[in-house]
């Protein structure tokens, strides 16, 4: 009796960790931050933020903000706009502001 028991809890608590780790592997990181115009410091509208490693982009808003929902960190962030030259950049942490030269 003692035995079934012992082996009840170990398999519940293989199946709490199991779960945990699916969990944890699902949960998305945001990351934010701006793109301005090296020259003027003023935002870039319509530029678009991508990860070439997935699917994930996203494009600025009208004050130049971005917000893109990874599942694995990347190394970098690739931006391009009609009127600039691209950029990657490396990221650093959760905020990356980022500043392109026009072409």
């Amino acid at each position: 009796m003692m035995k079934k028991i012992v082996m009840m809890m170990l398999l519940m608590g293989q199946a709490v960790f199991f779960l945990h780790a699916q969990a944890v592997k699902f949960e998305g990181v945001m990351l934010t931050g701006s793109v301005k115009d090296s020259a003027t410091g003023k935002p870039v509208k319509k530029a678009e933020v991508f990860v070439r490693e997935s699917s994930k982009k996203t494009f600025t808003d009208a004050k130049g903000h971005y917000s893109l929902i990874v599942f694995n960190r990347p190394d970098t962030l690739f931006v391009r706009h009609r009127k600039y030259h691209p950029a990657n950049v490396k990221v650093k942490g959760l905020n990356n502001d980022i500043v392109l030269q026009r072409k």
